[in-house]
């Protein structure tokens, strides 16, 4: 069955050099503006396709949740159908690499972003701090059923800080108490299984809210913060960490009664749009954010 966009669904508009706050979307959330403090910016020294990425590190400001960077907010978030939100799947797809060739304490959650703007509904992160094998760790964390949380664990290890990694993210959502999760997959394997539950489910943040008495929160949107420095991951670190390159992300909702029908969709590779591409640039963006959707699809109904 094909799939098409009902509304909602664009490329990002043109990106230019130097801060993402304010560039199509980008911003520190319900906050405001993303921090001063926050080291990120879009680059030239990086990409993993056209000329530019979105380059951001954990020096500077730290532990607070606004300020951060949260991408454009989808018009149809996802989440329960009870809670009234239009889409009951959400998925997020993009690509890094770390600065550095070497550990250097960099780290940086990249997470499924609430719709109000103020926090994250799931939690995976890479870092760069030496383990057994030498090279990138990706972290995850959930609650258990009740709302506390199992210790962080290590998913996936000794990935190559020389080369770009993909990663997928993908949120389900059903009516019902502590039963929404999130899949992980890197480099287009199979979802990571968790160590707490042995399934390749990781569970959202649904129960831990709940035990806070807190509002169930929708996913519309990518997020990205750290909570410390680089000498909490690496103490002999220079307190200087390179971070990391992020290109191509592509974040899109949709509603399982209807998989084939895209709800709302974001894209970028943070290009400055300014500049035309040739022809066969646009074509092959193009194939590369239905190959992203159709990926996101497969993994939805397996």
């Amino acid at each position: 069955m094909g799939l098409f966009c009902l509304a909602q669904c664009a490329a990002a508009s043109n990106i230019t050099l130097g801060s993402i706050q304010g560039q199509d979307g980008w911003s520190g959330g319900a906050s405001g503006p993303i921090s001063p403090s926050v080291d990120q910016e879009v680059t030239n020294a990086a990409a993993y396709s056209g000329s530019q990425s979105l380059h951001v590190s954990n020096n500077g400001y730290n532990g607070a949740f606004g300020g951060w960077i949260f991408g454009p907010s989808l018009a149809d978030a996802a989440g329960q159908a009870s809670s009234g939100a239009p889409a009951d799947r959400f998925a997020l797809s993009l690509l890094f690499k770390s600065v550095s060739t070497v550990a250097d304490g960099s780290n940086l959650e990249i997470d499924l972003g609430n719709s109000t703007g103020d926090d994250r509904t799931t939690f995976t992160a890479i870092t760069n701090f030496a383990d057994g094998s030498g090279g990138l760790a990706l972290r995850a964390a959930e609650p258990d059923a009740t709302g506390n949380f199992y210790p962080t664990s290590l998913v996936s290890t000794s990935l190559s800080r020389a080369v770009w990694h993909r990663l997928d993210i993908t949120g389900f959502y059903f009516d019902g108490p502590a039963n929404d999760y999130f899949q992980i997959a890197l480099d287009g394997g199979s979802p990571i299984v968790s160590p707490n539950t042995s399934l390749n489910r990781w569970a959202t943040f649904e129960a831990y809210n709940a035990a806070l008495s807190g509002p169930y929160n929708l996913a519309s949107r990518i997020y990205m913060r750290s909570g410390v420095g680089p000498t909490s991951f690496l103490p002999s670190s220079s307190g200087t960490a390179g971070g990391f390159y992020i290109d191509d992300v592509s974040y899109q909702s949709w509603n399982s009664a209807n998989s084939a029908v895209i709800l709302s969709s974001y894209s970028t590779g943070f290009e400055d749009t300014s500049t035309v591409p040739e022809p066969a640039s646009v074509s092959m963006f193009a194939i590369g954010f239905g190959a992203l959707i159709f990926a996101a699809r497969r993994r939805a109904t397996s």
